[in-house]
């Protein structure tokens, strides 16, 4: 997961110009096939850099779903992505 984030994440360049920085929290839900669903930005920091984190998560493959007795089930995540400037 930090691979995909890390090679498909785009810092978008009008944040960059700007100096926006910050922690963005992304949830959403990992259904019983691995899809992921219902992607929701719970920390906002700026509109540029919350649609950044969004897209990425959207984008990412299919995940290994939770499984209860056995049974895949759907799971919700909690996911930090942090924008920052060298």
């Amino acid at each position: 997961m930090i691979k995909f984030i890390m090679h498909h994440l785009t810092y978008p360049s009008e944040a960059k110009q700007n100096n926006i920085q910050g922690k963005v929290f992304i949830r959403f839900i990992i259904l019983p096939d691995g899809k992921i669903d219902n992607v929701t930005v719970v920390k906002k920091v700026h509109p540029l850099l919350d649609a950044a984190a969004a897209d990425v998560v959207k984008r990412m493959p299919k995940w290994k779903p939770g499984k209860l007795n056995g049974t895949p089930v759907s799971v919700w995540f909690n996911l930090p992505i942090n924008f920052v400037l060298n």
